[in-house]
């Protein structure tokens, strides 16, 4: 049984995350092992859309007389100890972005899609210097205005703030009420102190070897 579950995604990050805890109370549940894939889906029956994918990243046991056995689980979209995070050097010339991101991405074991917009864009030159794939896809989109993810083994490039996939079809739009994301809320009234217009201040003027007091307007 699920006790909770949180997937972290960014705009500004390749690599989505997801942390999650089972309830193991029966120990139905084996150990997993690092690597083993993990997909998730949330909604309700029959209409349950997968919102992660990737591979558990660590697994930790606890148990205690208050919650009972409780396996708690890291999983990463893409894996931080392969070929995606393995330096690599080589240099294309007179090359498009997209065939310059299918050879990297087929080194490091992975497939991609690059929005079309971006995939003819001609390279006079590009290196990838003692970079790893993760690093290189990632400096490219930056450079070209473009967002790149990884899920699994597919990753992607798309234009930032396009509203389209990397096949170039559109988004679909979603309207977020306020009531679909607040549970709870609350207001703290700002309490009025009391307010002063002057403030007197006394300093010691050596000159005229006395105090000397001064009012200013608050």
């Amino acid at each position: 049984m699920l006790i909770s579950l949180s997937i972290t995604k960014s705009g500004t990050e390749a690599t989505q995350s997801a942390t999650f805890t089972l309830d193991n109370k029966v120990a139905t549940v084996r150990f997993p092992k690092t690597g083993t894939p993990v997909s998730i889906e949330l909604g309700w029956q029959g209409g349950a859309m997968r919102t992660f994918e990737g591979e558990v990243d660590t697994c930790d046991w606890s148990t205690d007389r208050g919650s009972g056995s409780v396996l708690s689980m890291t999983a990463r979209s893409a894996s931080l100890k392969g070929k995606v995070k393995q330096p690599a050097d080589r240099h294309w010339e007179n090359k498009t972005l997209g065939q310059v991101l299918e050879d990297a991405a087929s080194d490091a074991g992975l497939s991609i899609k690059v929005h079309p917009a971006l995939a003819n864009r001609r390279l006079d030159y590009e290196a990838q210097d003692n970079e790893s794939f993760l690093a290189f896809a990632d400096r490219l989109a930056r450079e070209h205005g473009a967002t790149f993810a990884i899920k699994g083994t597919q990753a992607g490039v798309v234009p930032r703030n396009a509203g389209v996939s990397a096949t170039g079809q559109p988004l679909p739009r979603i309207v977020i009420t306020r009531g679909m994301v607040i549970s709870a809320s609350g207001l703290t009234p700002v309490t009025d102190r009391p307010r002063f217009k002057k403030k007197k201040g006394r300093w010691y003027d050596i000159e005229k070897a006395k105090q000397v007091i001064e009012v200013v307007e608050t």
